[in-house]
């Protein structure tokens, strides 16, 4: 199993809370939740509510044929729908990172504006080995904490440690 599968992912997080290793994200975990469950959300949450550098990618917007254009505007964008999250800016030139482009419209998934091609900022879901070590222990204490939560239930005892993660965790965090 490398270091950087989610699999051993949340098995660090594991054994930070005292519980066996899973064999797959598919196990049950204590509480009933699935491991891939809490796994998926919790990385999801992070990934999208920072703009992380080595989470954010440039792609360049399909134009969508057939579509009313809204507002008086000439073309219709679809956003890519693995983004995390809103794009973070628009640009026509993605050569250019200081172009900024602000004449279009937001519309659910899908972008109004008068130019032929288009580029979007985007956070993603950044594969483990791209992320800096200090996300991979903000990530690992966060998963930590979600899993004294889904244990709860099953141990009476672990509403106290849970307080002692998050502090550690918003420790990591302000350092990043």
């Amino acid at each position: 199993m490398s270091y950087y599968s989610p699999e051993a992912i949340i098995n660090r997080a594991c054994a930070r809370v005292g519980l066996e290793p899973l064999q797959s994200l598919t196990d049950d975990l204590p509480g009933g939740q699935s491991a891939n469950l809490v796994y998926q959300g919790v990385i999801s949450f992070l990934l999208g509510h920072y703009p992380w550098s080595f989470a954010l990618t440039t792609r360049q917007l399909s134009i969508l044929h057939g579509v009313q254009a809204f507002a008086g505007y000439s073309n219709v964008f679809q956003l890519p729908p693995d983004r995390l999250g809103p794009p973070k800016k628009l640009t026509t030139s993605p050569r250019d990172p200081e172009s900024t482009f602000t004449d279009f419209t937001p519309e659910e998934d899908k972008v109004h504006a008068d130019v032929p091609e288009l580029y979007a900022l985007i956070p993603y879901s950044a594969r483990p080995d791209m992320w800096s070590s200090a996300f991979m222990e903000a990530a690992t204490l966060a998963l930590s904490a979600e899993l004294v939560m889904a244990i709860a239930p099953e141990r009476k005892s672990v509403k106290p440690c849970a307080g002692m993660f998050t502090a550690r965790l918003r420790k990591t965090c302000a350092v990043v």
